[in-house]
């Protein structure tokens, strides 16, 4: 049987000093993304095989966030999996969850997202947050955040 070919993504729970999270908005587009937020970070490039996966998601942090401060903690508190849809049709995706804090500077959003907002974890409603085959692992990460 082949082997299936996935790209790695990590994001992070990134809290406040209040303990609210920071969600992105997704822009309008033809596959429904709009629906739903989204964390910060990204793929890895295709140059970046042998860069430590904190530089990968902190630069992934500057591009969608501006030159802002945080602390990553380099523990992964959970995994998810599943299609992104894109132009070029669906591309497989694992998802490597963190969590961090966010410690100073002026969120600029990059071109990537609408928006921002922070909501408190007990707030989140992951049905409504994330893209359904996310929800579960959603689910396990957000109950690690009240750890």
């Amino acid at each position: 049987m082949p082997i299936d070919k996935y790209q790695v993504s990590l994001k992070v729970f990134l809290k406040d000093s209040q303990g609210r999270v920071l969600f992105l908005g997704n822009p309008i587009d033809e596959f429904g993304h709009a629906d739903y937020c989204d964390l910060p970070g990204g793929r890895i490039n295709v140059d970046e095989f042998k860069v430590s996966l904190m530089d990968i998601l902190e630069r992934e942090i500057r591009e969608e966030l501006g030159e802002v401060k945080t602390e990553i903690d380099p523990q992964p508190i959970g995994y998810a999996r599943g299609p992104l849809r894109s132009s070029g049709g669906d591309v497989h995706v694992f998802y490597v969850v963190y969590q961090g804090r966010f410690l100073e500077g002026e969120i600029k959003i990059s071109a990537e997202h609408k928006d921002f907002c922070w909501i408190k974890p007990e707030m989140i409603d992951v049905t409504k947050t994330f893209k359904p085959e996310y929800r579960e692992a959603m689910k396990e990460c957000l109950n690690c955040l009240y750890a």
